[in-house]
């Protein structure tokens, strides 16, 4: 579940968006997930707004070359057919030292029919665990390149796994005028 608030002032300009997704490993490197999203923009009904189908690899084994890569593909189609067709490509680069684990996203969107739009964004995080089951992590996300202001965030973020289960928990504050004043997220998961 994400919110986004514009205006921390203004209740009002809160909007939501709830993902139910089903994820399958198909290797230990290569995972596949369908998604269902549900959203409420501000002052407006609760209603579907999406499906989204989603492919990450990882290649090699985790710690074989300086950083781990993984690419991240996905294509989201919108209830309203009369939106264009979302593509989304992401190289995802990560390292772990110990407890501390660093990554670094770089997103490319393409928006296709009418017309085409590109968007380009990232996301940068340091997490360290703090106990086997607790992490804390500080992170930065925000716009590079596409038609709107350029928004940028910066936030913790508190992630806790236990046997099957995780809860992940974490805000962005807006760091410039193009950015909302507050996005903030969280998500539960078990794993079968």
């Amino acid at each position: 579940m994400t919110s986004t608030t514009l205006d921390a002032q203004d209740p009002g300009t809160t909007s939501w968006e709830q993902r139910i997704e089903l994820e399958v490993g198909l290797t230990h490197r290569w995972d596949v997930a369908y998604y269902q999203i549900f959203s409420q923009p501000a002052g407006g009904d609760f209603h579907y707004d999406a499906f989204q189908i989603r492919s990450r690899i990882r290649f090699g084994q985790a710690g074989r070359w300086p950083v781990d890569p993984l690419i991240y593909l996905e294509y989201r189609r919108s209830s309203r057919f009369t939106e264009p067709h979302e593509f989304e490509a992401k190289l995802v680069l990560e390292r772990g030292f110990k407890r501390v684990n660093a990554a670094l996203n770089l997103t490319e969107e393409v928006a296709i029919a009418p017309g085409v739009e590109f968007e380009t964004a990232y996301s940068a995080g340091v997490s360290v665990q703090l106990h086997p089951i607790i992490s804390l992590a500080a992170e930065a996300f925000g716009d590079l390149a596409g038609d709107d202001a350029k928004a940028h965030y910066l936030g913790p973020t508190v992630s806790i796994s236990m046997d099957r289960w995780f809860f992940d928990v974490g805000a962005g504050m807006g760091l410039n005028k193009a950015s909302a004043d507050v996005k903030a997220r969280a998500m539960v998961g078990i794993e079968f």
